[in-house]
């Protein structure tokens, strides 16, 4: 997963920074519509930023993440999942290391070599 991360850090710099700013939890998993969905209180909210939309088109469409999400202080690069199981790189925006509170099927963690950032994996 480090070196993953490490050929695609420089998009997945440009959304975490994005995302990071915002006050409220998103969940991006497609690229076609140019929005982030935002829960039932916001639903779909349009990305008005051509870097990060394109840095997204880029890491789900070519790199093939399945999802982008930030939960409270953490942003999640979904790699791989299934019904069971999910794989990827987690940032945390206020560097606390994350714990099964905040991701309540963390199964493992490690940290990366960028600060802030871990590999995990969820059941």
């Amino acid at each position: 997963m480090e070196k993953d991360f490490t050929k695609n850090q420089y998009l997945i710099l440009i959304i975490k920074d994005y995302l990071a700013r915002l006050n409220y939890d998103v969940y991006i998993h497609s690229s076609e519509n140019g929005t982030m969905f935002a829960g039932l209180d916001y639903g779909d909210i349009p990305i008005n930023n051509e870097e990060v939309l394109d840095a997204i088109n880029l890491l789900l469409d070519r790199y093939e993440y399945s999802v982008i999400e930030k939960t409270g202080n953490f942003i999640l690069f979904i790699r791989w999942s299934s019904l069971k199981e999910a794989r990827g790189a987690v940032y945390t925006i206020d560097g606390s290391i994350p714990e099964t509170s905040a991701l309540p099927y963390l199964k493992k963690i490690e940290p990366m070599s960028k600060d802030r950032c871990f590999y995990f994996e969820e059941d």
